[in-house]
């Protein structure tokens, strides 16, 4: 049954056991829009590839902004190129080739909890500055 170019071409890949992921799939994958932790500019902070057959995450690594990853359903069995990304606070990886290895990967809730209360003491810090009155005395 023909079912299309693309359909094709996925299918290819699939049988030929994936391929390193490209700038195009990750700009088509980039989805959510927030503040980095420490500049506080706008960048893109989501991620999701899924069903890609993706297996290699070199081109990740200059997208150092990205907090939430997910691909499932890729044949991805190394993930060392995410320690680039140091405010990954969520990865989902699930179906994947090496998920007997991953579930031994976990980011640890201290880096997003640190991350919560620097962000409240900015935020509390310019509201209180731009609320408070001059003239008014205490």
């Amino acid at each position: 049954m023909w079912r299309g170019r693309n359909e094709g071409r996925k299918m290819s890949t699939r049988i030929k056991g994936g391929r390193p992921m490209l700038d195009k799939d990750i700009k088509s994958g980039l989805y959510q829009l927030g503040r980095t932790p420490y500049s506080l500019r706008h960048a893109y902070i989501s991620l999701k590839v899924n069903d890609e057959y993706v297996n290699s995450l070199e081109a990740i690594e200059q997208y150092v902004s990205i907090s939430t990853i997910e691909m499932r359903n890729n044949f991805l069995a190394d993930l060392t190129p995410l320690r680039a990304l140091p405010y990954l606070t969520s990865l989902n990886v699930l179906r994947n080739e090496g998920n007997e290895r991953f579930a031994e990967c976990r980011v640890s809730p201290r880096w997003r909890a640190r991350w919560r209360a620097r962000w409240r003491a900015r935020w509390r810090a310019r509201w209180r500055a731009r609320w408070r009155s001059p003239t008014k005395k205490r």
